[in-house]
């Protein structure tokens, strides 16, 4: 997981930019920013850099040719190599600490079976140590999302913050020009639910498979069917929204009434 920041030195970052205009300025800023957080090259896709980004598709394909001569583009991916450098010393750091963990935790194992032996515990009893320091290992890591089989709640809430695994499904799909809005829905849908899953990266796949769209990415045969079931969806989140007392505002937006009924459910859900 990246750290909230990252090392950033403003007298090098002038000295290199110093012909970039304001608005290229900060589309550089929020591409660099962007490969922090997702922890990898970004998609060389207009749609999804302006998606990312916060800029129209027209004004993303102006600004990034401006800022072209600071990046590296391979297998559809834009590299920037100082930010790539960062990144990987991350890693190595984090890898190092965590690294450092385990080694300490099997110094843990070995005293604590150095111990029974001295207090002249049986065998049945050391085996049973085993296992509980076994099970412990084993909770540490699934902690961490490795390898548990438990159900878990939708995991990201926003776009920006899930992994490129996600990305690349919905990008070889041909969704990249509305990638936010499919997530979106992804995830109010389980929200909605209460829907848990193991396998998070199974279930988005098998959403994304659900969108339809013809090459020139309008909608596709099923465009009456999704129009369909997301009246059913409105309506849904209507009557959800009339048992807690909630109703829409005047000049609310759709989106902002949704997310107050889904946050008053939640609210409803951990009792508060």
């Amino acid at each position: 997981m990246a750290r909230p920041w990252y090392p950033f030195y403003p007298s090098d970052y002038e000295r290199d930019t110093i012909g970039l205009d304001p608005m290229s300025d900060l589309f550089y800023r929020r591409l660099l920013d962007l490969m922090w957080k997702t922890q990898q090259p970004v998609p060389a896709s207009n749609c999804f850099l302006a998606t990312n980004l916060r800029f129209s598709a027209r004004k993303t394909r102006v600004l990034l040719e401006n800022v072209r001569p600071f990046l590296i583009e391979k297998d559809g991916f834009l590299y920037q190599k100082k930010m790539m450098e960062i990144i990987e010393r991350s890693n190595e750091i984090n890898e190092k600490r965590a690294e450092a963990g385990r080694r300490g935790g099997l110094r843990s194992k070995a005293n604590a079976k150095a111990i029974a032996t001295a207090n002249g515990q049986a065998n049945g009893q050391a085996d049973h140590i085993n296992n509980l320091i076994s099970t412990g290992v084993h909770n540490s890591t699934t902690s961490r999302g490795r390898t548990s089989d438990a159900h878990t709640p939708f995991p990201y809430d926003q776009w920006n913050e899930v992994p490129h695994s996600w990305v690349a499904i919905i990008t070889n799909a041909g969704h990249a020009y509305q990638a936010e809005k499919v997530f979106l829905d992804c995830r109010d849908h389980y929200r909605m639910r209460h829907e848990t899953a193991s396998d998070w990266l199974s279930a988005w796949k098998k959403w994304v498979r659900g969108q339809r769209h013809t090459s020139d990415g309008k909608p596709g045969k099923s465009a009456l069917t999704q129009s369909e079931g997301q009246s059913r969806n409105d309506h849904d989140l209507q009557s959800v929204g009339a048992k807690l007392g909630i109703h829409a505002r005047p000049g609310e937006s759709w989106d902002e009434y949704r997310i107050r009924v889904i946050e008053a459910r939640e609210r409803q859900a951990r009792g508060g």
